[in-house]
């Protein structure tokens, strides 16, 4: 159901809607605009930051379908973080490195708990069960990151720091 949202979303936004930023892909540019207007709703400062385009990203790295809904669940999870503080701040920066490729989403919210830690794509585990978490987002990624071969990181920053975390992908 919600994959299904979100594409009718993304289907709106490329036809009708603004773009946040332009990376070459429209159905990528559908789903920032998307989480931009989910930021906004929730009073969060929503950034992107676009340092490559994605030619040679979607169809060589990784297939479309497999790379939106990896975006999707990342950002909106990083909305739902940032949404529940006091300083709501989330960026995503789309990077390219020589051959590699990275997607990374930065988020002013809670750090995570070291038993999401241990669990993260082992089960299913959600650290926002009260708006309709389910946790299969996270399954999903590390289900695409084995069959693409990409790696995830997380990083947490110091007290003080706009950010609390940043979650990557790097294809």
């Amino acid at each position: 159901k919600l994959y299904a949202g979100r594409c009718e979303a993304v289907s709106l936004l490329e036809n009708h809607g603004r773009k946040v930023t332009e990376t070459g892909v429209n159905s990528v540019d559908a789903i920032l605009c998307y989480m931009a207007y989910l930021a906004e709703g929730r009073g969060i400062d929503f950034e992107v930051n676009v340092q490559s385009d994605m030619n040679g990203v979607i169809g060589e790295k990784i297939n479309r379908r497999e790379f939106n809904t990896i975006l999707a669940d990342l950002t909106e999870n990083a909305i739902i973080s940032a949404g529940a503080v006091k300083e709501r701040h989330v960026e995503v920066m789309l990077l390219r490195n020589n051959e590699n490729f990275r997607l990374e989403v930065l988020d002013s919210g809670e750090r995570f708990d070291v038993g999401v830690l241990k669990n993260m794509g082992k089960k299913r585990i959600t650290t926002h069960s009260g708006e309709g978490g389910s946790g299969i987002g996270m399954m999903t990624l590390f289900n695409i990151l084995r069959e693409t071969g990409a790696s995830f990181a997380i990083e947490e920053f110091a007290e003080g720091a706009k950010y609390h975390k940043a979650v990557s992908v790097t294809f």
